[in-house]
């Protein structure tokens, strides 16, 4: 158990242990579908883009409309 700094009491904040061959996957698991996940394990060590080559992807739609953005903020002007 991990102890507060400065003191001999306990935080109460268990260490979680993350066995070392799953501790690469949990980084990049939001990132990824299982099924991305698993293709890029079956691959060849650095083939691993060539692995999702194949798949679509969506596009992002834009958050904002930066025709507007630029017409509200105008950066070519000299005050």
């Amino acid at each position: 158990m991990r102890r507060l700094p400065g003191t001999d009491e306990p935080s109460g904040v268990k260490r979680m242990e993350i066995p070392p061959e799953e501790e690469g996957l949990k980084e990049y698991q939001h990132l990824f579908s299982d099924e991305e996940l698993d293709a890029m394990e079956e691959s060849s060590p650095g083939l691993e883009g060539t692995a999702l080559a194949g798949q679509e992807t969506a596009v992002e739609k834009e958050e904002y409309d930066k025709e507007l953005e630029n017409r509200l903020f105008p950066l070519d002007e000299v005050e």
